[in-house]
């Protein structure tokens, strides 16, 4: 990714997403109805969305590398930002009453911050809640970023042209 791609997506996510999908002016959100936890199995990163709204919610996730910045570092890994990183439209993942988990394979080894946002519908409807990270939706945070560790390499791929 590019500097100028990857300021593309800073823009979607930092900025177009809390305007499009998650805009200031929300109804109080309790914080304790939506966490995200993270864990790595391998080099697997495995993330949970606890959703106790009793409702569908539509979320976003990505991880970055702690200290980099965004506007010109790439996205470690994503869901739910649709096509936004090259123009397009936000594509929530839904969340049922309950939560699920959303898992990213093939990560390579180090250490990641995991930023998220959810709402259970969009910005302008009644009873408009949202919850996440500070990087994800700015002033209307209600937790901080969750940070994991890949200990393990990814497999490798064999070469299709042998050695």
């Amino acid at each position: 990714m590019n500097r100028l791609t990857a300021r593309a997506a800073v823009a979607a996510v930092a900025a177009a997403a809390p305007l499009a999908f998650l805009t200031a002016g929300t109804a109080a959100a309790a914080p304790q109805d939506v966490a995200l936890t993270a864990s790595a199995a391998g080099s697997t990163v495995i993330t949970t969305i606890a959703n106790n709204t009793g409702a569908d919610l539509f979320c976003m996730v990505y991880g970055t590398t702690p200290g980099t910045n965004p506007e010109v570092d790439p996205i470690a890994f994503s869901a739910g930002l649709g096509d936004k990183l090259t123009g397009g439209s936000l594509d929530p993942v839904t969340i049922p009453s309950g939560g699920g988990p959303l898992t990213f394979p093939d990560i390579p080894v180090g250490e990641y911050q995991v930023d998220w946002a959810c709402a259970n519908n969009y910005s302008g409807q009644p009873g408009h809640e949202e919850w996440g990270t500070p990087s994800a939706i700015s002033a209307s945070a209600t937790a901080e970023p969750v940070h994991v560790t890949v200990s393990a390499a990814p497999p490798s791929v064999p070469s299709l042209f042998g050695s």
